[in-house]
């Protein structure tokens, strides 16, 4: 990343839920969605949406979710219109996961502005529906076999497959072995993976510009602001007297 860059993007890639059996949450969700909602759409969590990495700095400030990242001088300039870092995102994992959320997090901070997709999962939660709501995304086989069908879902292993590489006897996981090399690693994409990742991304490159646009439109309404509450604007106002 060059230099003059102090952000890149990564674009989530979300994995569904299958009907909750126990097993270990990467063993079941291999089923990844290919059309995610629009970045707008808040009243579900499988909606397109990005996370940062950023270079160190001591006055860095994290938005809330790890979605957008600032500093003190404004010098982490982000790199855009390139999300080089594909998120496996596996937000709704078992109805125990849920639960865990529901008493946590997002509730526990009153300065926390929550979206439509979080209120309704805690209703469930509050009104004792919680698996109800979990089975309401839970991917069956029928809805599998539609989803590969149509283009809307496909089969994704790569998570499940690395894992069991790196799975010990004890039942933890050990990124590398005696020696320090790595055990496994993921993959190459090919040419078709690729493109697919780079039609999921577009969306928010779209989406940055409009951001752009209306953080400009702000610093203006700022700026007119100040200049009316300024020494000119009460100099204009001695002048009509």
């Amino acid at each position: 990343v060059p230099d003059r860059y102090g952000v890149v993007r990564g674009a989530w890639r979300h994995f569904l839920p299958r009907p909750d059996d126990g097993s270990f949450f990467a063993d079941r969700m291999t089923v990844r969605l290919v059309r995610p909602a629009f970045p707008g759409a808040k009243e579900t969590i499988y909606h397109a949406h990005q996370k940062v990495a950023h270079r160190s700095d001591p006055t860095v400030r994290v938005a809330m979710g790890n979605h957008d990242v600032t500093n003190l001088n404004q010098s982490l300039e982000p790199l855009r219109a390139w999300h080089p870092i594909e998120i496996l995102h596996f937000s709704f994992r078992s109805v125990a996961q849920l639960g865990w959320k529901c008493r946590g997090g997002w509730w526990n901070k009153p300065w926390s502005e929550l979206a439509l997709h979080q209120v309704l999962m805690y209703e469930a939660y509050q009104a004792g529906r919680l698996p109800q709501y979990f089975d309401s995304f839970a991917v069956t086989d029928e809805l599998l076999e539609a989803g590969c069908a149509d283009g809307t879902l496909a089969v994704d292993t790569r998570l499940r497959d690395v894992l069991r590489v790196l799975r010990t006897e004890q039942g933890g996981f050990a990124a590398a072995d005696a020696s320090g090399r790595a055990r496994s690693t993921f993959p190459r994409a090919d040419v078709a993976d690729d493109a697919a990742y780079a039609g999921e991304a577009s969306v928010l490159v779209e989406i940055d510009g409009i951001v752009r646009a209306e953080s400009r439109v702000d610093a203006l309404e700022e700026r007119l602001a100040s200049l009316e509450h300024g020494p000119l604007s009460r100099l204009r106002r001695l002048a009509s007297r």
